[in-house]
């Protein structure tokens, strides 16, 4: 008996090999036709735009400005916000047809108050969100929009920064503060 069923189980296997094709049977040898990709093609990324400084105060703090695009990406670090008092974050841009701007956060004792863009002509418009603060690295980091509405900035060719408690400057970028830097390259002020 064992031997009948053997012997079933080897023609069924035989009988179902029969109905798998062999690489010599012509579907393997076949050439398959080109296939367009779905991928688009892997195009190089364009570095961002940025600059940076070194503020005059508090020591080591320094301000990052990037260009991503449709938007201001700045990054103030070693730049503490103070947990009893007000603290500001300023840049003010210039555009290549001679906007001005001004990107801001405030902080009222350790909470955020204000996150804005200005044109020192037409006014300002107060964005939604909150920066991202960490408070280890004593970092702030913000994304400004380069086009909400009434205001819309081209690329900017100049900038400055500014660090500031109760009102008062702490540190600003470049010195003396009057002048501005130019952008992308970073650079000690013109």
């Amino acid at each position: 008996m064992r031997a009948m069923i053997f012997g079933f189980v080897v023609a069924l296997a035989l009988a179902g090999c029969a109905s798998v094709p062999r690489p010599d049977e012509g579907i393997f040898t076949q050439q398959a036709s080109p296939v367009e990709s779905t991928m688009p093609p892997a195009d190089e990324e364009a570095e961002p735009n940025g600059a940076g400084c070194n503020l005059s105060a508090p020591e080591g703090a320094t301000v990052q400005i990037v260009d991503v695009g449709d938007a201001l990406m700045v990054t103030w670090e070693d730049s503490p916000v103070a947990p009893a008092s007000t603290t500001g974050y300023y840049v003010t841009v210039y555009d290549a047809s001679g906007n001005v701007g001004q990107l801001g956060i405030e902080y009222l004792d350790g909470r955020q108050s204000a996150y804005f863009i200005a044109d020192l002509g037409a006014g300002q418009v107060n964005l939604d969100g909150q920066a991202d603060r960490d408070p280890r690295r004593k970092s702030l980091t913000a994304r400004f929009p380069k086009d909400i509405g009434f205001l819309a900035f081209g690329d900017v060719v100049k900038w400055k920064a500014a660090y500031t408690r109760d009102g008062s400057d702490v540190g600003t970028c470049p010195e003396p503060p009057d002048s501005a830097l130019s952008f992308p390259t970073s650079g000690s002020g013109e």
